[in-house]
C-alpha cells in the first residue's frame, strides 16, 4: 500500500521514468527516446524520483 501511495505523490514525469526504467527495464537512452528528452535529463529525473519515492515510502511505512 505504501508503494502505491508513494507513486501517487510523485509528479507524472517522475512516475514515467520510474516505471519505464524500474519496471519495464528500459535504459536511460531508451527512456529518453520514449519521452522525447535527453538521456541526461532522464538520468537526473530518475535520481530525483528514486530518492523522493524511497523517502515517501519510508515515511508512510513508519506512519502505518
Amino acid at each position: 500500500m505504501a508503494v502505491r501511495a508513494a507513486l501517487g505523490r510523485l509528479t507524472c514525469g517522475e512516475r514515467q521514468v520510474l516505471v519505464l526504467i524500474g519496471t519495464c527495464g528500459l535504459s536511460a537512452a531508451e527512456t529518453a527516446e520514449v519521452l522525447g528528452m535527453s538521456a541526461d535529463a532522464v538520468h537526473k529525473r530518475w535520481q530525483r524520483a528514486r530518492a523522493r519515492f524511497i523517502a515517501m515510502a519510508e515515511r508512510m511505512k513508519v506512519e502505518q
